[in-house]
């Protein structure tokens, strides 16, 4: 590919050169703004998000926006058909006033296009300083 390396220089002396500015009015260069986008970026809620009810066991529900990762239908055991349906959900923790539990609820849809169930959460996958990432299943 002997075209690359120039295209490279050409496009890396742009991204230096060109500047925007951030909500402060900070100049940023174009580098630091592609930075700033891709950051997080697969758990951006006001890209990627969509609004669910969150219900902690005794509390009052809350309009949430939160990421879904819908999971194929798993089978409840080796020996049958039975399948059930559950999804990733990845909770801001900014949004909620307490720490997501096994038992709380959330009303989502499960699968694409169909109307929104309420789906208990079964176990807390992980957690960083954004959020919680919390299994649920209906």
């Amino acid at each position: 590919m002997f075209w690359a390396r120039p295209l490279f220089r050409c496009i890396g002396s742009q991204l230096t050169t060109a500047r925007s500015n951030d909500a402060r009015g900070v100049a940023l260069t174009l580098r630091e703004t592609i930075a700033r986008h891709a950051a997080n970026v697969l758990n951006r809620t006001d890209h990627f998000g969509e609004v669910v009810t969150y219900t902690p066991v005794g509390g009052t529900p809350v309009s949430v926006q939160v990421v879904v990762d819908r999971r194929d239908i798993e089978s409840t055991e080796p020996t049958t058909r039975v399948g059930r349906l559950s999804a990733y959900v990845f909770v801001p923790k900014s949004k909620l006033a307490s720490y997501p539990n096994p038992g709380d609820s959330i009303t989502l849809a499960l699968t694409m296009g169909a109307s929104a169930t309420t789906a208990r959460v079964t176990s807390v996958i992980e957690e960083d300083e954004g959020g919680v990432l919390v299994e649920v299943q209906g």
